[in-house]
């Protein structure tokens, strides 16, 4: 869908449901709507929290809904600082252009979809990431069979757009491979109006248009309840 079809589209659908005297939402006002309904649509379809309850990648649509998003990444682990870091454990930077260029959204990352590291481990070059959150951490420490092993890495996010790569000590983590749902670019319909209104995969921007439009009326219905709250309170005022 073309940005001047998402126009049109928006303003249809917004005449119809819209029970109050509408505003006259210019371009670059439903360009904020759109891109608040773009990420709320991203995050549902990401947990699940929607009305088929499927997450990402539990069906192919799940698939191919984010797959234009989805990106894939190699970093290299920071060294070791035994004043920061966990016993045998290692950082990584996430992608965050934001943090550096405010106005860059060409690689922010999201939410990770898979990952594994290479290491120095000549047997077993390639090991597998498990996540776990501070408190998984405490309780495995005395636990031999939860412990990061010959085939397994302990992961922990911390700030600073930070991935913490925790090992038992017996190889070093050359490399971090991970994939990720990135941050979609903000949704412009001012200029430019025949190319693709969205990163999003096609087959969803109808779906956008109708979450955009569910913005802005409920935007309304905002407006008209706090007017009536201004109104009545003046009236008793008199």
């Amino acid at each position: 869908m073309t940005k001047q079809e998402f126009l049109n589209n928006f303003y249809l659908q917004f005449d119809k449901l819209a029970s109050q005297a509408l505003p006259g939402y210019e371009p670059a006002e439903i360009s904020a709507m759109a891109t608040e309904a773009q990420e709320l649509l991203v995050v549902t379809y990401y947990t699940g929290n929607n009305s088929t309850g499927k997450s990402f990648e539990q069906t192919e649509k799940r698939i191919q809904d984010l797959g234009e998003l989805v990106k894939h990444a190699m970093l290299t682990p920071l060294p070791y600082n035994p004043l920061l870091n966990m016993p045998n454990g290692v950082f990584v930077e996430l992608p965050n252009t934001l943090l550096d260029n405010p106005t860059d959204y060409s690689d922010v990352h999201w939410f990770t979809v898979y990952e594994e590291v290479l290491t120095s481990d000549k047997c077993t070059p390639r090991k597998y990431v498990l996540e776990i959150n501070h408190n998984e951490y405490v309780r495995a420490l005395d636990n031999p069979y939860n412990k990061p092993n010959k085939n397994k890495v302990w992961r922990m996010r911390i700030e600073g757009r930070k991935h913490e790569l925790i090992t038992d000590g017996s190889y070093n983590i050359q490399k971090y491979v991970f994939r990720y749902v990135k941050k979609p670019n903000p949704i412009d319909l001012t200029t430019n109006l025949n190319d693709q209104v969205s990163q999003l995969s096609d087959h969803i921007h109808r779906e956008l248009v109708r979450k955009t439009v569910e913005i802005a009326v409920k935007d309304i219905e905002a407006y008209n309840r706090m007017q009536a709250e201004i109104s009545t309170n003046n009236t008793y005022r008199e």
